[in-house]
């Protein structure tokens, strides 16, 4: 059973930074710095800050007096832009869409795998989603039409990530933090809730709802599903511990409502998880993927992530495209031949996204289907077929069908060959069509269909005169 709100020494702490985070100073990004034995404000300016009054101002700025003596293990925060060396907080992992990188020093620009990101950049995603890596290899996924900026860090990237602060200004984020040791703290602040967490998998969700008596005011929402481990959330001096499998709602202004149990996981209707399509010239499917899945009481939609399937387990997440529909049903069209990851959650009527199905999609690409020569020749008195196709590259065999109707819906044969032409005897019209099989499953589509028609047989003069014998004979035994 989940408890009430509590406070204690880390949630008083957690409150605070809540107090904290709504104050003009911390929209300033910051670098935060660990006292070591024998360590002065002086010798800590002097190494890491180019900043002429640093010493002066340091302790000020974090509510120190210039000569009180600061014990080792305080942690102090330092403006980014008072560094000499740009402390490197993340990495851009993957980009997929119209994504943005900005930071207090430089325009926007495009992002692009492998940039550096400065404590106090943002990343800004159009229509398109982004995945960041930090040093101790916690992750963060940004969906469509979000933007996140990094607040905080504890050391230079050599040193790895300890502490760390996001500050989701809109949209969606999904985090994923990594339990190591030392073990890292990682922070998400929105509007209106700060979660707090040491190990762990969330989605954190910003929405502002614009006020219907002024429509220059807004309230932001919050809302955070926990997936793995526990979070604390913290909001107008409340605190929540969110378990896994529940979710919680932040409306700034007002008080933290308990937490609630997150819908189950979707169940997918099978399919098959590897499967041939035919692709166009510009590598695009020729016909759409459809998913479909077992509707949940109380879901008001459903967001299908299709992310990209990496070969290396540990990668990053590579998000490509999101869907919500308030149907049962999916229709994925703008797909390549790799495989890919995807991952179904229901939305409750609070908007939080439940667990999660994943399933793995594999698209490879049709074989080509075979083309029958135009050598086809009638021989032998016309009651025989001379067959011959093209060869497809990666066909191991081919199927060929014979029937009597041009659909094909009652099949006089079926025939497996692995060469490329044969002879075929019929009496009456038939329709002929054959397609190429390849290895593990892949096969073409039919050929065109081949409609033939046999000569009536020549009659010889035997033939004619067998008849008049029997005849003959009849009349000779009567």
């Amino acid at each position: 059973m989940l408890q009430r709100p509590f406070f204690s020494t880390a949630a008083g702490i957690l409150t605070a930074t809540l107090l904290w985070s709504s104050a003009p100073i911390a929209l300033a990004a910051d670098w935060l710095y660990t006292f070591r034995a024998g360590d002065t404000l002086w010798d800590v300016c002097k190494q890491y800050t180019r900043h002429r009054n640093c010493w002066q101002e340091l302790g000020p700025y974090n509510n120190i007096a210039l000569n009180r003596q600061i014990p080792p293990g305080t942690r102090i925060r330092i403006p980014a832009k008072w560094l000499k060396i740009p402390a490197a907080s993340a990495d851009v992992a993957f980009v997929s869409g119209e994504v943005w990188v900005a930071s207090y020093e430089e325009a926007p620009k495009p992002a692009e795998p492998g940039v550096k990101l400065p404590i106090g950049a943002k990343v800004i995603t159009a229509e398109g989603s982004a995945s960041i890596l930090f040093a101790d290899g916690s992750t963060i996924t940004l969906e469509p039409h979000s933007e996140m900026a990094l607040d905080t860090l504890s050391n230079f990237e050599q040193h790895g990530m300890v502490d760390s602060t996001v500050r989701l200004n809109r949209g969606t984020i999904k985090t994923r933090v990594i339990e190591r040791d030392p073990r890292s703290r990682f922070q998400t602040i929105t509007p209106s809730a700060v979660a707090s967490v040491r190990g762990t998998e969330y989605r954190v969700n910003l929405e502002e709802i614009a006020d219907s008596g002024d429509s220059e005011k807004a309230q932001a929402i919050t809302r955070i599903s926990v997936y793995q481990g526990l979070v604390d959330v913290g909001a107008e001096q409340e605190i929540y511990p969110v378990p896994a499998e529940f979710g919680i709602l932040a409306k700034q202004g007002e008080t933290l409502a308990p937490p609630v149990k997150l819908l189950p996981a979707p169940e997918f209707i099978p399919f098959e998880r590897q499967q041939y399509r035919l692709f166009k010239p510009d590598g695009s499917l020729a016909k759409p993927v459809t998913l479909s899945w077992k509707a949940l009481p109380n879901a008001r939609s459903y967001q299908l992530n299709v992310f990209a399937l990496p070969e290396d387990k540990s990668a990053s997440e590579q998000l490509l495209k999101v869907q919500l529909v308030s149907t049962t049903k999916s229709t994925l069209t703008d797909l390549s031949d790799r495989c890919y990851l995807l991952v179904l959650r229901a939305v409750d009527t609070l908007g939080l996204h439940g667990l999660a199905s994943k399933e793995q999609l594999c698209l490879k690409p049709q074989l080509p289907a075979p083309v029958f020569s135009p050598e086809e020749t009638s021989i032998q008195g016309g009651q025989q077929l001379a067959l011959q196709w093209s060869a497809i590259d990666g066909a191991e065999s081919y199927a060929l069908e014979v029937a009597e109707q041009e659909d094909f819906t009652h099949v006089l044969e079926k025939i497996h060959t692995s060469e490329t032409a044969m002879m075929l005897r019929y009496e009456e019209p038939v329709f002929v069509r054959i397609r190429a099989l390849g290895a593990e499953g892949a096969d073409s589509e039919y050929s065109q269909t081949l409609s033939w028609q046999p000569d009536a047989p020549e009659q010889s003069y035997w033939d004619f005169l067998y008849p008049i014998g029997l005849y003959l004979i009849g009349l000779i035994l009567i």
